[in-house]
């Protein structure tokens, strides 16, 4: 739309043409009404060097979407310098292509001071989720303010029911994903150019959380999908949701990182009333360096990819995943292990706390390497690094499910034991190998269990026998299975995956480190 006209001539037909908009919009509206889709941004917009107070609307029925704009108040000068755009949700601009009508009008406030009331209908051929405002001033069109609205994909134009949107797959193992229906989201621009989309989750979520707990599930995931062009990513879960969620892992997925809430620290804020807000940003690679080498115990370390900025007053332990996405991983099998195996992350913590953290690499479906796990109490900017040599070591005692892997705390599925026949001790599978960072794979038709990392160690349940790296060996300890859990001869594995291991018989501790 080109600047809006000042010309007086337009307020002698302006009630005609507001009339005409609002039965136009009221048509498009009663297409469809069941379904219509109603966002709503306001706040304050600088024009002639002041703030002024804005209100935007985008109102979709079908593939029809109807814009009102309203600021006010306006000097006559101002009001001539405002010049509004409109975009779909991708940034391609739409409002130059007018759809049945448009009108503007004045509002006289009082003397010599105006608002006005922009409206406009538009289809869409295609049918994004979003859609942008954008205001503008003077004749080189300064843009003030960016403004995005959610307004979701309606139902087809044929009428009924719309069709139900595929469930979204969970990132988490055992998860029930919130809909994304529940899930609004808003844009804004803040004065130095960073574009910030907050996602809050609605009430509705709780039917999603009282399903999860129904099936059984272990965790509820929120799924959080900003726009390429956000800068920042808030998200808002409030106090009622989060109390609908105790018993329950809470985890809020991101692009830069995902955040899995235990249920006591879920419990934790639900009984102090407090809900849950948080900003994902991007960091500083460069500047994170920098921090790096200043670091006693970290010197030598390489950030890879980008840092992620985690905002949160929440304190607790959280259990944060960060992509290994922009990092490239070595195809070659031995010098992938070796890879892996030296990656951290790098803290800086908010209170000024600078540290080298160990994490477990998390794997998907397809054994792929994708991301970083590691657990914290405070939030900070982290990032993944290389280091040469990380020290790994990992502590657990007989008969108790506590543990430690480097320095986060780590709970096993089942108890650690000694086989008083040969005086061995036998530890879960899954802990194991999370805690050396290796991959296990169970092999139901010969009752094997594979352990790889670098090495490859095939135990056969009940038998002595054992492959390392496809030659025979022999164990003194087979591997076997004790409700449902699979217990493999800690020692032995460890050892044959380089590992040192330590036991202290008066405190029944074991120490491994790597």
């Amino acid at each position: 739309m080109g600047k809006l006209y000042s010309n007086r001539t337009i307020l002698g037909n302006i009630a005609l043409v507001v009339f005409v908009a609002f039965l136009v919009t009221l048509t498009f509206g009663s297409l469809n009404p069941a379904f219509a889709q109603t966002a709503t941004n306001s706040g304050t917009v600088s024009i002639g060097g002041a703030n002024k107070d804005y209100t935007v609307q985008a109102d979709r029925s079908g593939a029809t979407v109807t814009f009102s704009v309203t600021i006010s108040p306006l000097t006559r000068p101002q009001f001539d310098a405002v010049t509004i755009k409109f975009f779909d949700g991708a940034g391609t601009a739409v409002g130059q292509v007018y759809g049945a009508t448009y009108a503007q009008a004045y509002q006289q406030i009082s003397a010599g001071v105006y608002g006005f009331v922009y409206s406009w209908v538009y289809t869409f051929a295609a049918t994004p989720n979003d859609v942008q405002i954008r205001i503008y001033e003077g004749p080189e069109l300064t843009e003030r303010k960016s403004i995005t609205l959610d307004v979701r994909t309606p139902p087809p134009s044929g009428g009924g029911a719309p069709a139900p949107a595929p469930a979204p797959t969970p990132t988490v193992p055992n998860a029930t994903v919130v809909s994304s229906t529940a899930v609004t989201s808003q844009t804004t621009t803040t004065p130095d150019g960073k574009r910030v989309q907050t996602f809050t989750v609605q009430a509705t979520a709780t039917t999603d959380i009282q399903k999860a707990k129904t099936e059984g599930k272990t965790t509820v995931e929120i799924q959080i999908a900003p726009a390429a062009t956000t800068t920042s990513t808030v998200v808002n879960i409030p106090t009622n949701v989060l109390q609908s969620a105790q018993g329950l892992n809470v985890a809020i997925t991101t692009p830069n990182a995902m955040l899995e809430l235990p249920p006591a620290l879920v419990a934790a804020l639900a009984a102090a009333g407090q809900g849950l807000s948080l900003t994902v940003e991007s960091g500083n690679a460069s500047t994170v360096a920098n921090e790096v080498a200043n670091t006693p115990g970290a010197r030598g370390a390489v950030v890879l990819g980008t840092p992620t900025v985690i905002k949160t007053a929440i304190k607790g332990n959280t259990n944060v995943t960060l992509p290994l996405k922009g990092i490239t991983i070595p195809a070659d099998p031995e010098a992938k292990a070796a890879f892996l195996a030296s990656l951290a992350v790098f803290a800086i913590h908010s209170d000024g706390e600078k540290k080298i953290i160990s994490g477990t690499i998390v794997y998907d479906k397809d054994n792929n390497p994708i991301g970083i796990k590691f657990q914290v109490d405070k939030f900070s900017t982290f990032a993944v690094v290389k280091v040469d040599k990380l020290v790994k070591v990992i502590t657990l005692k007989i008969g108790d499910t506590k543990a430690t892997v480097g320095d986060q705390p780590y709970t096993l599925d089942a108890e650690p034991f000694v086989k008083a026949k040969v005086n061995r001790t036998l530890v879960p599978v899954r802990f194991i190998a999370e805690a050396l960072d290796a991959k296990v794979e169970w092999k139901a038709n010969t009752r094997q269990v594979v352990v790889i990392d670098g090495a490859e160690i095939v135990l056969t349940i009940n038998s002595s026998k054992v492959l390392v790296n496809g030659l025979d060996k022999t164990l003194d300890c087979p591997a076997e299975i004790i409700s449902s859990r699979t217990f493999v001869p800690l020692r032995f594995v460890s050892e044959t995956l380089g590992a040192k291991v330590a036991y202290d018989a008066k405190t029944k501790e074991i120490t491994i480190t790597r």
